[in-house]
């Protein structure tokens, strides 16, 4: 929350978002009389004021716009680089064709399997408590249907050949490594997920949470294909229906290309109708799945940044203001009002 923090001194004195009367009171009072704060996801962060908690519920449900950029070789216990390694995996073999052949599979209607460490409960505790406290989970975890409107592959980024290669990336694995006790709890909530799926399904059928599980053997690495470089990394767009696990999809594409793959950086560049100014135009003609509408999406309408840094750098000299002479609004004000009618 430190965005909320570095703001306070601009939203605490507006007249936009604070009655000024209460707000008094409120600092005569801080104890016993504390303003609400809303807020939803973090990246493109939706935040509620007082009221304005109430309608926080719609941008839950909306389609949301992420990019993201994927690691191949290595699959962490969290879907991405702030977890450990749980395995490394072949990847010289693979090319941008490998991975634009694949992503048809995650297009349209899904089924997928989130991450252990996850924002999903399971009796009012989160799935990654479980997790980190190596517990099995009191029942098997339920594949989650969600909506793929738009997946493309923006970019493919080779690991960089030298210290100055300017066109490659430097990702690197994760160092931390799964102990050997972690790794055994993991593989009894594997089995207990297996065993309640095979009871379910008895046939052949593979259902969406048994192919998530089931980890794909990967082809061995050729004499003419070694790993002597670092592993290439792959940058996607995607628009998603609420409740899609963007890390969930990146380690199914590993999973599909018989390697392995985790996030490294993930950035969600619009919520419902609101995204970010270096999203617009983003949204491209990319294949959808028949029978799949894609959403309507707007322009980008939030407020830079620097809008607020310089509010914030002249609110530190109480004897400076942002207003544009003879104006009623901070300039910060004013784009927000302006944001506003153009809703």
């Amino acid at each position: 929350m430190s965005i909320l923090d570095r703001l306070k001194p601009l939203l605490a004195k507006s007249r936009l978002l604070v009655d000024q009367e209460e707000y008094q009171k409120v600092l005569a009072e801080r104890e016993k009389q504390k303003k609400r704060r809303g807020r939803s996801k973090n990246g493109r962060m939706m935040l509620g004021v007082n009221k304005g908690t109430k309608s926080l519920g719609q941008f839950l449900e909306c389609t949301k716009e992420y990019r993201t950029t994927g690691l191949l070789g290595c699959e962490t216990d969290s879907y991405d680089s702030n977890g450990a390694r749980v395995r490394t995996s072949p990847y010289a073999q693979l090319t941008r064709e490998d991975v634009e052949k694949v992503l048809q599979r995650f297009r349209g209607e899904i089924q997928q399997m989130p991450p252990i460490f996850s924002a999903l409960k399971m009796d009012g505790k989160p799935l990654y408590e479980y997790a980190r406290e190596n517990k099995p989970l009191p029942r098997p975890i339920e594949a989650r249907a969600c909506t793929v409107h738009e997946l493309v592959l923006e970019r493919w980024i080779p690991a960089a050949k030298t210290p100055d290669d300017t066109e490659g990336h430097r990702y690197t694995f994760p160092e931390n490594e799964v102990t050997e006790e972690q790794r055994n709890s993991m593989k009894q909530i594997q089995d207990l997920v297996l065993k309640a799926e095979a009871d379910a399904h008895p046939s052949d059928e593979q259902t969406a949470v048994t192919n998530a599980l089931r980890q794909a053997t990967p082809p061995p690495t050729s004499a003419d294909q070694p790993d002597t470089l670092g592993p290439p990394a792959f940058v996607l767009r995607m628009v998603v229906s609420s409740g899609t696990y963007v890390r969930s999809i990146v380690h199914d594409i590993g999973m599909a290309l018989g390697s392995a793959a985790h996030v490294v950086t993930l950035t969600r560049t619009r919520q419902g109708k609101y995204g970010l100014a270096s999203a617009q135009g983003a949204a491209s003609q990319s294949p959808v799945s028949p029978g799949v509408d894609r959403p309507e999406l707007m322009d980008g309408n939030c407020i830079k940044w620097e809008v607020f840094e310089r509010a914030l750098a002249l609110a530190e000299d109480k004897e400076e203001t942002s207003k544009p002479e003879g104006e009623e609004w901070e300039e910060w004000e004013q784009a927000i009002l302006q944001s506003w009618s153009e809703d």
